[in-house]
């Protein structure tokens, strides 16, 4: 793959991954490509398929675990207890860190954590999942 075309696909999986911590799974593939600073067509050369994005965004994902796990893997062996709340800790910071970038681009503090206002229901989901069976 070419260079431009390989570092248009970063910037598309890269918009992608962001703009799905903010804006959820219904975003366009016209704002995403317009995140990625590239075009509707090019957006679309790359990933034909919303699924092939999200698989993409997936493998990123992943990989991105792999490598946090892979570096806290040798104080398993001396400190299992520590590497596992670090790890643990440590991948949930890959989350943190799109919504804390977010938390600042709107001009809201970084620390705490301020969720999106939700739709009021009858009862918290996982109730309502339970009283469903």
């Amino acid at each position: 793959m070419r260079q431009d075309a390989a570092n248009n696909r970063d910037a598309i999986v890269a918009a992608t991954r962001q703009l799905l911590v903010t804006e959820g799974p219904g975003v366009s593939m016209r704002t995403i490509a317009k995140t990625a600073s590239v075009g509707v067509a090019t957006a679309t050369r790359h990933f034909p398929e919303r699924i092939d994005l999200l698989e993409a965004v997936s493998a990123q994902a992943v990989g991105d675990i792999a490598a946090v796990i892979e570096e806290h893997l040798d104080r398993f062996d001396t400190d299992p207890r520590t590497a596992w709340r670090t790890t643990v800790h440590a991948i949930g910071e890959l989350q943190l860190a799109a919504l804390a970038q977010e938390r600042r681009r709107r001009g809201h503090p970084t620390t705490g954590y301020s969720a999106a206002p939700r739709r009021q229901t009858s009862a918290p989901p996982i109730l309502t999942l339970w009283s469903s069976t």
